[in-house]
C-alpha cells in the first residue's frame, strides 16, 4: 500500500541526493480538462460546463479552458499525462478530492502503467499533512540551491529566502497564453549549458506541459511543481486552507482542517 509520507520522503531524498527528476501534478482542474469539459476558475466562481460548481478564485489563479477553442492545449496536456520516463513523477487527485470514480479513471489513464514503479503519486504530496514537512525539509534543501523559477507576473520575490538567479514570468490564463514558454526556457538552457539545477514551477496547468517538454529534452535537471506552497514567500494571499492554517502561527501551527488530512491511496 502506498503511503503519503513515504512518497514525500522519496522525492525529498532525490532532492537531498541531487538526483535529477520531474514532478508534475494533475489536480481537479487538470482532471476536467483531460475529460474535455469546459472549465472556468475566476473571481466570479468555479464553472464546469457553464454550471456553477465551486468557490471564487483570485486573479492570479484564473483559468479558462474551452474544448471548442483550446484543443491544442488539451492534446498537449494528455501527452504530459501519458508520458512515461525514468524519474518522471505524476501526481493525481485522490478519491477524497475528486471521488473514487475519477481517482480510478486517472490511475487507469495515466502513462505510468503500473504503480509498482512508484512514479504515480499524489497531486497533494506537498500539502495537507505533508505541508509542515515541506516547510521543514524541502524548503531548506531549496535554499541550498540556485533556483530557476517559473511564476506569476505579479509575484513579489523581494522577501523570498530562495536564491533565484533566473525567473520566467507568466500571465493570465497562462496555460493558453504562455503555452510555448517551454521553447524560451529550452533555448535558455541550451545557450547557458544549464545542467543539475532546480527549476521550480508555480504556474498552474502550464507547469504540466512545460515540464513534460523540458524533461524530455533536458533530463539533467530537477523540475518541481510546487503549486501554491510558497505563496507566502511570493507575496500572494494565503487563500488555500492549508496555507492559512499553517501560517497563522508558524511556530505552533493549529493542526486543523487540511493540515490534519492525510491522503490515502485506494
Amino acid at each position: 500500500m502506498k503511503n503519503f509520507k513515504n512518497d514525500f520522503n522519496k522525492l525529498l531524498a532525490k532532492l537531498q541526493n541531487k538526483e535529477n527528476f520531474a514532478f508534475i501534478r494533475f489536480s481537479d482542474g487538470e482532471l476536467f480538462v483531460l475529460q474535455n469539459k469546459k472549465l472556468e476558475l475566476s473571481e466570479r466562481g468555479t464553472f464546469i460546463d457553464d454550471q456553477l460548481a465551486g468557490p471564487t478564485y483570485k486573479k492570479e489563479d484564473y483559468k479558462f479552458f474551452d474544448p471548442e477553442q483550446h484543443q491544442e492545449f488539451y492534446e498537449k496536456l494528455w501527452k504530459s499525462f501519458k508520458h512515461d520516463q525514468k524519474n518522471y513523477f505524476i501526481g493525481i487527485s485522490c478519491a477524497c478530492c475528486v471521488g473514487m470514480k475519477n481517482f480510478q479513471w486517472m490511475k487507469k489513464e495515466s502513462g505510468v502503467s503500473t504503480e509498482l514503479n512508484n512514479q504515480l503519486t499524489w497531486a497533494n504530496l506537498f500539502v495537507n499533512s505533508n505541508y509542515p514537512l515541506f516547510i521543514k525539509y524541502i524548503v531548506p534543501e531549496l535554499e541550498k540551491r540556485k533556483i530557476i523559477l517559473i511564476c506569476n507576473e505579479n509575484a513579489d520575490l523581494s522577501q523570498s529566502s530562495l536564491s533565484i538567479f533566473k525567473d520566467f514570468r507568466i500571465g493570465r490564463n497562462a496555460m493558453i497564453e504562455n503555452a510555448d514558454l517551454h521553447l524560451e526556457i529550452s533555448k535558455w538552457i541550451e545557450d547557458n549549458n544549464i545542467e543539475n539545477e532546480v527549476f521550480l514551477f508555480s504556474a498552474s496547468s502550464l507547469t504540466n506541459i512545460t515540464v513534460y517538454e523540458l524533461y524530455k529534452k533536458h533530463p539533467n535537471n530537477i523540475y518541481l511543481d510546487i503549486g501554491t506552497t510558497l505563496n507566502k514567500q511570493f507575496g500572494f494571499p494565503l487563500t488555500r486552507d492549508y496555507l492559512s492554517a499553517y501560517w497563522t502561527d508558524p511556530s505552533n501551527p493549529d493542526l486543523s482542517g487540511d493540515l490534519n488530512k492525510t491522503c490515502i491511496w485506494l
